[in-house]
């Protein structure tokens, strides 16, 4: 039997789940309990179609047995489980049936809410789980709904433990998603000052602290982009080929173009460089490499680098930057020192 798409009405009608709410034994609460706990998104379903059948009990006005209230339950319901003897309980018993599902399809909204637990045992204390990489570490992170997470160096995230429920990811430094796709359950992602919200599809975000712009840069499916500023909130859109650019100086959200996918390299063991300034070199390699990177001079030459480099030592950056750049360096344990000529 599968139980996945069933909502309330189907359960009460469901004869082996009846069995199991009003004449349980070992092997069905092993078998609910094994269920309930591989698929949490159906318990609230559950708990509503446990109290319901469980109201029968609360009226002991007339003797009925539970064969027969299957029969009246399946009737209220519209629903014919299978041909049973034709039964027909008395106008009070009914009346009180009835009354009793009027009072709790009423009080739905409340029951869904309530802490009203199918077992005994104390509920798990939610708590937040942290996933992170220092300088010089790259990691690929599976979360629980079964989304992929490519995590930067330097870069952390961090989730609630009932992740499938509520689908939310704190970000720092800079990451790369592939979202499952659940419709009723939107991933969101927040970072400094923005929430990205998608449900299937895969975008990068950079968002380094002490870096002017965050950005997001999405690759297949569709985003929405928005600041979590409620006073001065905005929201944009984007689509592949596009990317939302958040200016956390000025706090103002927009949206550009771009014209390759090299904002995600990072993921396939490349760094580029794209104009970048000495300052950017020096913290790019630092950060990929887990080093420390000193200047000897007192001012730094006015120049920028664009290039690419797929897979490479430090030391083999540094020679090829040198070249071009025209600079000497040494290395030491886990220091470079770089002198201009």
């Amino acid at each position: 039997m599968s139980y996945e798409d069933f909502g309330t009405l189907d359960f009460l009608a469901d004869p082996e789940f009846r069995n199991w709410v009003l004449d349980p034994n070992l092997n069905s609460n092993e078998f609910w309990d094994k269920w309930i706990a591989a698929h949490p998104e159906q318990r609230e379903t559950i708990i509503l179609a446990r109290e319901i059948l469980l109201s029968f009990e609360y009226e002991k006005a007339e003797k009925i047995e539970e064969s027969e209230k299957g029969e009246i339950l399946t009737a209220i319901l519209g629903k014919s489980t299978a041909k049973q003897k034709k039964v027909i309980p008395s106008k009070g018993y009914v009346y009180a049936v009835a009354a009793s599902l009027l009072l709790l399809f009423a009080a739905g909204a409340l029951l869904y809410t309530s802490t009203t637990e199918i077992e005994s045992d104390p509920v798990a204390e939610i708590s937040w789980i942290e996933k992170s990489n220092p300088k010089g570490q790259k990691s690929m992170i599976t979360l629980p709904d079964g989304s992929s997470v490519w995590l930067n160096s330097e870069s952390a995230i961090t989730y609630k433990s009932d992740f499938t429920d509520e689908r939310l990811i704190k970000l720092e430094g800079e990451a790369f998603f592939e979202v499952v796709k659940k419709e009723k359950r939107p991933f969101k992602v927040s970072c400094r000052g923005i929430i990205t919200t998608a449900l299937g599809t895969s975008f990068n975000i950079r968002a380094f602290n002490g870096e002017p712009f965050v950005s997001v840069g999405l690759v297949t499916g569709e985003v929405s982009v928005e600041t979590s500023l409620d006073s001065t909130a905005s929201k944009l859109f984007i689509s592949p080929g596009q990317m939302a650019m958040y200016n956390t100086e000025v706090e103002e959200l927009n949206t550009t173009t771009y014209d390759n996918l090299d904002f995600i390299k990072w993921t396939k063991k490349t760094i580029v460089f794209k104009q970048a300034t000495l300052p950017e070199i020096k913290n790019e390699l630092e950060r990929w490499y887990g080093v420390e990177i000193y200047f000897n001079n007192r001012k730094l030459p006015q120049k920028k680098y664009t290039g690419e480099f797929f897979n490479e030592s430090l030391d083999r950056v540094l020679e090829r930057l040198a070249y071009s750049e025209n600079f000497n360096f040494t290395m030491k344990d886990n220091e470079v020192f770089i002198e201009f000529k």
